[in-house]
Order: structure tokens, then sequence, then C-alpha cells
């Protein structure tokens, strides 16, 4: 029985006052609200008959999904019964923006590929943490309307309202449910749906965005046999044809898997796109690039010192190479390597040059020995900076080993990209015991240690690491990750060195062992088809040099 649709500026709750309302059906109704305690805050407002509450445990449910952390997932905030009616409410995030299905139908039924695999890629992001969850969460019901893209181009899965635990030994779900056109074979004959049960759907959504609107159920034929090959590349075929499989035991196991193999196809993508555009086109040995991002497991562990740590010692080894700061950053890269004094005359930053469609060649580049600099303008910030523009950017930079900075954020989807891209992923972090256990953070080194299990190279970075009687603990928790270590340093002589005009603070730590040692494990580790025992022959040769200059500089 549905309850009474509710009118505009009633309250609810006590607190947020309905402005709108955005859809109804059989189960309630989708109201917006804007929250009289948090002035300007807007929430969408899901309404659900008492009776739906409690017999599908929505109240329960509800407390888990407050839980949940995710960017690809509403933030939900609050669940309350009503008083005077019979309905529940679900308060959650206001996400600007429209529905998957909106913008298919707005460009007429066509989207990028490029755009289509993007959104693919992310739904697997959280179905993967949706799946991994001690009870794992099936959402049951994906389907392009479900699925909200904001003004960034995020995709945010909605509407859980159809969503259960798995629970091993059910033969069955309690309710079959479900979207025909989306749902997988068994969610309609009396199985138990898993996480192979959302693959399904996600195969289904592809297969619809790629046929121009048609419905494999409907259709019941290969998608290869409706869209011309050349179209698409033929892996793609293939991954969405093992996701439409009728038994969940011929689908893939994880949505990892998945993701997996759709990185695989978008890069090969790029490469030929690249390699077939003269005016874009790479040498062979630009094209086989490393990609290093580095990453903060919290606000202050160090990714950006730690940067400027590896491409001083890649430089110590005349390796060339680039540092990049990533746009998602504060600014901070060209101030710490004194920028105004070193960088050239003319030099434009490389992110300008990007989103005016010039060359970077045309850029008078930054170099300190085998290092190029690609930092962020600390005065300007950067405008409308997206995966294509990211892209661009590594492949039009000559070096073969870059490394990426890109702080603490986990949640700016870009980054996220370009984290599914990286070959190598450092995460950073210290020993503060608080930052660690923090529920956010665990469930950050949750997601690293799931990427690690499915054949991502992933280590974390120990930063500034001292012996302390709880420090084998501490790198318990991060086990059965390559754990990588940094030496402590005393912050009085950098401080003095910065203050000084020196450019690059870790250059104060070159002459210490510990430092060089460590150092020296963590490129081994990342960069294992280089011949180190002749880097090291070479490096003996300007050792002294070297510490000489760099002992008389610091004594200036």
């Amino acid at each position: 029985m549905s309850s009474e649709l509710k009118g505009i500026n009633q309250l609810l709750g006590g607190r947020y006052k309905i402005t709108d309302i955005l859809s109804t059906g059989s189960m309630g109704a989708v109201y917006l609200a804007e929250d009289i305690k948090l002035l300007n805050k807007r929430w969408v407002i899901k309404e659900m008959t008492s009776a739906l509450w409690m017999k599908d445990g929505i109240a329960s449910e509800a407390k888990t999904l407050i839980g949940l952390q995710h960017p690809n997932l509403p933030n939900i905030v609050d669940y309350f019964p009503s008083d005077h009616s019979q309905s529940a409410y679900l308060v959650m995030e206001y996400v600007v923006g429209e529905t998957l299905l909106d913008r298919f139908i707005g460009s007429g039924n066509r989207l990028p590929l490029e755009l289509i695999l993007s959104y693919a890629i992310q739904l697997c992001d959280v179905l993967h943490y949706l799946h991994q969850q001690p009870d794992p969460i099936i959402h049951r019901d994906l389907k392009p309307s479900n699925l909200m893209i904001d003004e960034h181009d995020r995709l945010i899965l909605i509407d859980f309202g159809t969503a259960r635990r798995y629970k091993e030994g059910l033969s069955n779900d309690t309710v079959q449910i479900g979207t025909i056109g989306f749902a997988a074979p068994e969610q309609f004959d009396k199985s138990q749906s898993d996480c192979r049960t959302d693959l399904y759907a996600l195969g289904a959504i592809l297969y619809y965005l790629l046929s121009e609107g048609q419905y494999y159920y409907i259709m019941g034929i290969p998608l290869v046999e409706k869209i011309k090959s050349e179209q698409l590349p033929n892996h793609l075929f293939v991954v969405i044809e093992k996701l439409l499989s009728q038994h969940p035991t011929d689908r893939y196991a994880s949505a990892i898997e998945v993701q997996l193999e759709l990185q695989r196809i978008r890069r090969s993508m790029i490469d030929d796109q690249y390699a077939s555009q003269p005016d874009k086109q790479l040498s062979s040995s630009q094209l086989n690039k490393k990609l290093i991002v580095l990453i903060s497991l919290y606000p202050g562990a160090g990714s950006t010192f730690t940067s400027i740590g590896l491409a001083g010692q890649l430089r110590r080894y005349q390796i060339n190479h680039a540092i990049i700061e990533h746009p998602a950053n504060e600014p901070e890269l060209f101030q710490r390597c004194n920028g105004y004094c070193e960088a050239p005359d003319a030099y434009n930053f490389p992110t300008e040059q990007i989103q005016l469609a010039h060359k970077l060649y045309e850029n008078t580049s930054w170099r300190s020995g085998t290092t190029t600099w690609y930092p962020l303008d600390p005065i300007r910030s950067v405008e409308e900076w997206n995966t294509e523009k990211q892209l661009r950017l590594l492949f039009e930079i000559p070096e073969s080993i870059i490394l990426v900075d890109v702080s603490h954020h986990w949640d700016n989807v870009i980054v996220q990209d370009l984290i599914r891209q990286a070959d190598e992923v450092l995460v950073v972090a210290g020993p503060n015991r608080t930052r660690l256990e923090s529920p956010r953070i665990v469930e950050r080194i949750h997601m690293i240690k799931g990427w690690f299990d499915y054949g991502k190279r992933v280590s974390v970075i120990a930063n500034r690491w001292t012996s302390f009687s709880y420090g084998a603990y501490w790198l318990e928790m991060l086990k059965p990750l390559n754990i990588l270590r940094t030496p402590e340093f005393d912050l009085y002589h950098v401080l003095n060195y910065e203050w000084k005009g020196g450019s690059h603070a870790w250059e104060a730590y070159l002459f210490k062992e510990e430092y060089n040692f460590m150092y020296d494990q963590i490129l081994k580790s990342i960069l294992p088809e280089l011949d180190w025992k002749l880097l090291h022959r070479g490096k003996q040769k300007s050792k002294f040099n070297m510490f000489g200059n760099i002992i008389k500089r610091l004594l200036v």
C-alpha cells in the first residue's frame, strides 16, 4: 500500500523541507528537500512504505549503507520512520547531474566509446567495493537509470531498494526482483543472486549503450553480430559476451577482473590512436613508458617529498625521468624546487599548454640534470581538467619514466582513472596510529589490498621509518603488500636548507648511506628491468665530485 504523496514545503523529520518531487512509484516517492538546520544544503529523500521498511529489513540495511564510503556511492546521512503515516525515509546526498539513461538519450543514443569505458571502469570499482564487504552487497538492479553522472563525469550508483546481502548456503533469494533487459537469468528462476549477477547487468548495460539502445534479452545475439567489428576492439566483444553468459559459472568471478580487462582495452585504444595520427605520432620508446603514481594514504603522509626524493635518486643514476604534479593537488612543487629562481625565463606551465592545445615541445622545458619538472602554476588554478587532457599530457611527455604525485586525492575521478592506468602505485604512509585506525583509512587499506590481490603492482612506502616498539604491528597492518621504507630525517637541517634557498631539500641527505640504501631499494623494486650493477658502477665514478658540490652548497 503506497502512502500519500507529500506536498511542496512540507516538513519531514522536523528539518527537511520538500522543494520538489523527483519521482514516484509503487514503493514510494523521491523528494528533493532543503535542510533547515544546515542552510543551503539540499538532500534527496527516498520515501518507502513502512511495511516494506520492516519486511525487507531496510532499517538495518540503512545503518549499513550509512557506513559505506566510496566516491561512486552517494552519502546516506539519515533514516527515520514517520510518526504519522505508513512511510519511512532515507536521506542521501543530492547529486547535481543526470542519469546515464538521460545522457544516452540526449546524445541520440550514441556515446563515445572512451566515455562508455570510463563509466564501466568506474562501475567495476564500486561493485568491487560492495562485493568485498564482509557480507557482500549485491545491487540486483543495475541499469542506466540507476547510474547518475555528475558534472565531472563521475558515475554514482544509486537506488539500493532491491539490494541484498549475499548469504552463503542459501539456494535462492527471498524475493525474485530486477529490471527486465538488465537482470540476470538467475534473478527470475529461483536461484540465489551473487556478485556475478551484477556483472551480468554490467554486460547488459554495455550491450545497450554500444548497440544504440537495444536489449540483449530481446535480440539474443552477440554484439559482434550487431556492430561492424572494426568499430570496436575485438577483445571488448569477448568481454561482453562472457559477462552475458547464461550461467554464472561462465562469467567473470569478480568486478576487479572485468575492470582490468577494460583498462587493457582502453590503453590499447589510446596506443593505436596516437600511433595512427601523424600529428600525434610517438616513437616506440615513448609508447613504452613506465607510469608510477604516488599517493598519500592521508593528507600529509609525504607523497610529494617522496616523489622528489625518488627523482633525486634517479638523477644520481643519470636516468631520464619526469615528475608531474597532478592538477588535483594544491600547487607546491614549483615553490619547493625554487622555481622562481631555477625555472627557465620563458617557462610555460605544461598544464596550461595542454589546456591551450599547444604541443609540449613548444614549451621551454625545465630540467635539472636528468629530471624534467612538470609543476602546477602556483598562481592560476587548472580549470576543467579531464581524462582526455591527462592522457595527452602523459603521451606527449618524452621521458620513459614518469612519476605522478597525486597527494591524497583518492576521491578525484581523474586520479582514480590514473591509478587504474599506472604500472606501479606507491602508497605513502606514516606510523600515525590515529590516522591508520580511522574507518576511512582502514577502508583505503582494504581497497589497496584488493588492487594487490588482483594483479596491480602496489607497494606501501613506510615514510620516515624509524624503529619503535610497535613498528612490527604497524607493518603487520599492511601485509601482504610489498613494504618499502624511507628513512627518518633531521627536519632541522632540511628547514635550514630550504630557508637558505636550496632548490631540493632531499639533496641535504644524499651523502647519508641509510638514505641512499633505502631509496635504492624502492627503485630496484619498481624498476626491476634496469641493470642495477651497471648503474652502480657508473654512479661510483661521479659520486665523490657530486657529494663535494652538495656539501659546499650546504655550507654556503
